[in-house]
């Protein structure tokens, strides 16, 4: 058995998901694993660059995870320069662009993947009750953790329009790690006092007690049909967009959704294989570039959607029941251009 290596510059000791396909990498050749997080900044830099340069010259496999943030291109003038030039790629971008050595390998999914085979309470497609088809009100819902300006934006659009559905934010997002971050809501949403009721200040996603998290969040989206989702960014988009654990847990939930993310999020799902739901979901704006116009649009389809008769309602969540089945199903076993970077490298 050769040496296996893992490290990060976010948490010790280190440890990996792709552990597995990590252990079955070894057999053949030594392996050296770097995930990193935590945005383009020196010091986070400077960690990783020096995993690589004590490495560099080592043979086995040198991989470099990216995949737990949305920076891709951002990493274009570093993948050809010592130390890095050595690495094999993996990142959590779909769509179609591609190079060498840059491997699709969905850290999110695979991080739900992973903690739904030891939660207690699992999704289903299926939902119980005519009034969580019926009920308006109780239709659809939006969690949210952190106040980014997007995020905001999409909010403040759903409360002015009066979309009356679940929204959790916690009030004030606080992180011990990042103490004075985030600024509370009150201050990034007019007319706070207006609204202060519709917005449940209570965490769901997040680390039990952390910012209020009370509720189990598998059994949570089985109180409801449809998910509004924001997602980690909204910038740049097209070729290649970043799906995060929120649209992974829409997928895995069986329930409808749509994501307010980057220009072509949606598109390059379907590229990957995942069901979208086309024929009662207008995806228009999802080929918007415009970020401000790209929302507006997404807002006039949250809002037609919401508005639908529960006749016109229930068909659609009849009528899409093997799309979101297949959803839940296909998060279950597939992942990507990785199996068969494996598959190539087992040979």
């Amino acid at each position: 058995m050769f040496p296996l290596k893992i490290s990060n510059n976010y948490q010790q000791p280190s440890s990996s998901i792709w552990q597995p396909l990590l252990e079955t990498l070894r057999e053949k050749k030594a392996v050296y694993c770097f995930e990193y997080m935590g945005g383009m900044h020196k010091d986070n830099l400077k960690v990783a660059k020096d995993f690589w340069e004590e490495h560099y010259d080592k043979d086995g496999y040198k991989i470099f995870n990216i995949g737990l943030e949305p920076w891709f291109q951002q990493w274009f003038p570093l993948k050809d320069e010592y130390p890095f030039d050595k690495c094999t790629w993996w990142h959590s971008h779909a769509g179609p662009l591609t190079m060498n050595n840059w491997i699709y390998a969905p850290y999110w999914k695979k991080s739900v993947d992973c903690t739904l085979e030891h939660d207690p309470y699992k999704p289903v497609h299926h939902r119980v009750g005519a009034a969580l088809v019926s009920n308006q009100k109780q239709r659809m819902f939006t969690w949210n953790r952190r106040p980014h300006p997007w995020r905001v934006a999409m909010i403040q659009g759903l409360l002015e329009r009066n979309l009356e559905m679940e929204i959790r934010m916690p009030h004030h997002n606080e992180e011990p790690e990042r103490p004075g971050a985030f600024k509370p809501l009150k201050e990034l949403i007019p007319q706070w006092g207006k609204y202060k009721q519709r917005i449940t200040n209570e965490g769901v996603d997040i680390e039990p007690g952390e910012n209020g998290a009370l509720k189990n969040s598998w059994e949570g989206r089985c109180e409801h049909t449809f998910e509004v989702i924001s997602e980690t960014t909204v910038e740049r988009g097209g070729l290649v967009t970043f799906a995060s654990e929120k649209t992974f847990r829409a997928l895995r939930s069986g329930n409808l959704f749509l994501v307010w993310g980057q220009q072509g999020h949606a598109a390059n799902l379907r590229t990957r294989g995942w069901k979208l739901f086309e024929k009662y979901i207008n995806y228009e704006y999802d080929l918007i570039e415009n970020n401000k116009l790209r929302l507006q649009k997404f807002l006039d389809e949250v809002e037609r959607i919401y508005n639908m008769s529960d006749d016109d309602y229930e068909d659609m969540w009849s009528n899409t029941y093997k799309d979101r089945k297949h959803n839940q199903e296909y998060s279950l076993h597939w992942n990507a251009s990785i199996d068969r970077w494996m598959n190539e490298e087992a040979r």
